[in-house]
């Protein structure tokens, strides 16, 4: 797989100075990610091209992950839009149990990855799930250990992504992710919904500034 990057303008090749380009960020953060165990595809080739001393194009190649598809389209095609059997329901909360697992141990090891939505993970297309891969790693940082409020919005982002609305769908991800005792479940449930709310209006913050209208209601702050 080939991504290329071209820097929109003068700020942007500031920004890759300052940070490293898109294409360098997914290189460390591949690294990093595979150096710690998880699944994710492997890095081959890093390019960067400069326009005086400042990168102006940058391309990353990366093995393809044949045989994976995105988690979005894992729960539309097997868990979404209609009523689920017994063997489906056990599947469906095996799958929310292994997404705990890795969100924990992501946390664990201190990495927070900017757009963690079920579009950028991705489980192989047949069989039971075993192993989640993370994809748009230009997004990864290291961080001291994780604020709640970081880890509520990651876990709100997941939730939301994948459909996974009803109350059981938490619990069974939150138990994985180490959250065992009923009391403190219900600290972090309302967590992700005070999360899930910022995100819903800031989205609807980005929406208003590009196409236009009236904003109702406060705005939460980040």
């Amino acid at each position: 797989v080939v991504k290329e990057t071209v820097a929109a303008g003068l700020g942007e090749r500031f920004t890759n100075a300052l940070l490293g380009s898109r294409s360098r960020r997914a290189w460390i953060g591949g690294h990093a990610l595979a150096l710690r165990g998880f699944a994710t595809p492997e890095t081959v080739a890093l390019e960067e091209r400069k326009r005086g001393r400042l990168v102006a194009e940058n391309l990353l190649i990366t093995v393809a992950l044949d045989g994976w598809q995105p988690l979005t389209d894992h729960f539309e095609e097997r868990y979404l839009g209609h009523p689920l059997s017994g063997p489906e329901i056990r599947a469906k909360r095996s799958l929310l149990r292994l997404l705990g697992r890795t969100l924990r141990r992501l946390h664990e090891e201190r990495i927070h990855h900017y757009d963690l939505s079920a579009r950028n993970l991705f489980v192989p297309e047949t069989g039971e799930p075993r192993e989640v891969a993370i994809l748009d790693l230009e997004s990864l940082r290291t961080f001291p250990p994780l604020t709640r409020t970081r880890r509520a919005t990651q876990l709100a982002q997941v939730l939301e992504t994948v459909g996974a609305a009803h109350w059981t769908d938490t619990a069974h991800l939150l138990r994985a992710y180490g959250i065992r005792d009923g009391r403190e479940r219900r600290r972090w449930e309302r967590r992700i919904e005070r999360a899930a709310r910022r995100r819903a209006q800031r989205r609807e913050v980005r929406r208003i500034r590009r196409y236009g209208g009236v904003h109702s209601g406060p705005v939460a702050p980040s």
